[in-house]
């Protein structure tokens, strides 16, 4: 049976593993969806369409790594995460600080038919993004994380106690 503490990190683990599941679900229906959706739109309402917006990004790949990484226990699932926190937040912090310096700037990847609505997502994005990261790190720098980490498989749901 398993201690307090283990359970709680089990919990966060799991918790983590989801939400980065759902960051990648996030990228993949924003950045390649939600284009082609409106060209299919575009297309349907003036019978022409100037080809998809999609906005090449994979990070939806190292997400979906992490994520079977944390729920499988892998070897160097503590690792891969530090990292990909780490690469997270600078890659954040830089595009924020280009952004504070010039707002329009995620406007000028966006056709001009989505600036105010991809302004608003991209900034929501990277906000969502960078608190997720920035908590991934301290969970994963707190005492306990490495070593459940290289012990454990939590694949299969806490057993509960009657």
């Amino acid at each position: 049976m398993p201690n307090s503490s283990t359970a709680r990190i089990g919990f966060w683990i799991r918790l983590d593993a989801g939400l980065l599941c759902m960051l990648a679900t996030w990228t993949i229906v924003i950045k390649y969806l939600n284009p082609l959706c409106m060209m299919w739109a575009e297309i349907r309402q003036t019978g022409t369409g100037g080809g998809p917006h999609i906005m090449w990004d994979f990070w939806w790949i190292p997400h979906l790594m992490l994520a079977w990484m944390l729920w499988q226990g892998r070897r160097y699932a503590w690792e891969f995460g530090i990292l990909v926190s780490i690469v997270e937040i600078i890659i954040i912090f830089t595009k924020f600080s280009l952004f504070f310096s010039n707002p329009d700037m995620p406007r000028s990847m966006a056709p001009s038919v989505l600036d105010k609505f991809f302004t608003n997502t991209w900034f929501l994005n990277k906000c969502f993004v960078l608190a997720f990261f920035l908590m991934l790190l301290v969970q994963l720098l707190c005492p306990g994380y490495r070593k459940f980490l290289r012990t454990s498989s939590i694949s299969s749901p806490p057993e509960r106690s009657s």
